[in-house]
């Protein structure tokens, strides 16, 4: 008997060192107040300053989820809010004598203290993307779809640079705000540094990220995934899934992790490998976001399903749930919440920088879990 014991307790202990130990870590919903309509807006769910629009209305939630400042616009004015959270812009028309020109407009940046940094005038009508540094932002106007666009950097020293490109799909900056992409659909991607000096132009691709600091860069296409330090490629990995949702690059892992719609996959983007994947354990289930935590021990994503025949049809809705697991791969929480509308990229899942609160964005409201 003695041999037979000491024989399980060193397969117990083979099998603690191979699957490390085990996670004594729980989610508990944080009760808030945050809710909103369907038609609202939410920024930086994972800044540590929240804002949510709603129409002509501005609200500002703390770290502590606060809320520290309402606004409302004056009649004709439009917002603009930095995704992260942290800036706003409010868009007013200046008046001009010449009726017959065209209407320009005059854009104020604050920060998250309500402080007016800078301003920018003579702005024709379009779209103001305000850069996560605060101090620039990226003017565009144009047809959808078409090749009439006008594209400008705009500096908080009221200095302006055109920009050589005549589509514009989408803009994403780097966190820090020192580069930007811009995907000019069937003309390509190209990256920016903050000047408006393009450092890399590319094909049409189907999909792209870009990480912290703007030193990588991904793009995917027919299911390769190419990856740039700087502006030189540094891996090519064909195994990735053909559509990806989010992506989430980490620097100081040197890893891109991703999502599909029925997979989650860590690549390492210095070798081009994949270095594992978690895939859905039914169809009814579908990825929609990712975020890791700020101490890169943890992985949260987005998750919904659709109920289907499996409730009376005047029932049915999407339920939403947060998947966790730790940056091994290990699957360890599942957690449910309420959903109530299909909406592209929600519900979606952001690490608040307090070290131990989720944040979930669904359509209507933000939802707040603890990690105990």
């Amino acid at each position: 008997m003695e041999k037979y014991a000491r024989a399980a307790g060193f397969v117990v202990l083979c099998l603690c060192l191979f699957v490390g130990p085990v996670l004594a870590l729980d989610l508990r919903e944080f009760k808030n107040d945050i809710h909103y309509s369907e038609s609202a807006h939410a920024f930086g769910i994972n800044s540590g300053n929240l804002i949510v629009t709603e129409g002509d209305s501005l609200l500002v939630y703390n770290i502590r989820l606060e809320a520290i400042l309402s606004k409302t616009l004056k009649p004709g004015q439009k917002l603009e809010v930095a995704e992260n959270g942290l800036y706003y812009g409010i868009i007013t028309p200046l008046k001009s004598d010449d009726r017959a020109g065209p209407q320009l407009q005059r854009i104020d940046i604050y920060d998250k203290n309500d402080k007016n940094i800078w301003s920018f005038d003579g702005l024709a009508m379009g779209d103001c993307h305000i850069a996560p540094s605060g101090d620039y932002l990226v003017f565009a106007s144009g047809t959808e779809g078409g090749f009439d666009w006008r594209i400008m950097v705009c500096n908080a020293n009221q200095t302006g640079a055109m920009l050589d490109l005549v589509a514009c799909k989408e803009i994403k900056f780097a966190s820090d705000g020192s580069r930007f992409v811009i995907d000019g659909g069937p003309k390509g991607i190209f990256l920016y540094d903050k000047t408006g000096k393009r450092l890399k132009a590319l094909d049409y691709q189907q999909g792209f990220a870009i990480s912290a600091t703007g030193k990588y860069l991904a793009v995917l296409k027919d299911g390769t995934l190419t990856t740039y330090s700087d502006t030189t490629v540094l891996s090519v990995d064909s195994t990735v899934d053909r559509e990806i949702v989010a992506f989430n690059i980490n620097e100081k892992l040197k890893r891109l992790y991703y999502v599909a719609p029925y997979t989650l996959a860590s690549i390492n983007i210095e070798r081009g490998v994949k270095v594992w994947d978690y895939k859905m354990e039914s169809a009814k289930y579908r990825f929609t976001s990712i975020d890791l935590s700020m101490d890169n021990r943890f992985i949260a994503c987005g998750v919904i399903v659709n109920l289907g025949s499996q409730v009376r049809k005047d029932e049915r809705h999407p339920n939403g749930y947060i998947y966790m697991f730790d940056i091994g791969r290990n699957f360890f929480r599942k957690v449910e919440f309420p959903n109530t509308n299909w909406t592209p990229g929600q519900p979606e899942v952001g690490f608040w920088p307090d070290g131990r609160s989720i944040l979930v964005r669904t359509n209507d409201r933000i939802l707040t879990f603890e990690m105990i």
